[in-house]
């Protein structure tokens, strides 16, 4: 039996082969359109990606405000990669 993945998930996960993963070549503006895809439909992978594409200026410009905005987002779903990072950015 297969494993049933949802669209959002497959977005995002696609996301992660643009990034680099999964020997695949990375594209980080590719890769944060997929994430981006993701988290507007409330995916928390999405969401806490999308924050760290912002936060190291990966696919777009960096920018720390809207880090904070997605991994809230994300954190508030229960992502532990969220958390953390928010701590690091100081958006607790």
């Amino acid at each position: 039996m297969g494993v049933v993945v949802g669209i959002s998930e497959a977005m995002s996960l696609a996301g992660m082969d643009a990034s680099g993963k999964g020997g695949v070549a990375q594209d980080d503006t590719e890769a944060f359109r997929l994430f981006k895809l993701s988290a507007d439909q409330g995916n928390a992978i999405g969401q806490a990606n999308l924050g760290w594409s912002y936060q190291n200026g990966r696919g777009v410009p960096q920018d720390r405000e809207l880090a904070i905005e997605w991994y809230k987002k994300a954190a508030a779903q229960g992502s532990t990669f969220a958390v953390e990072h928010l701590k690091g950015l100081g958006g607790e």
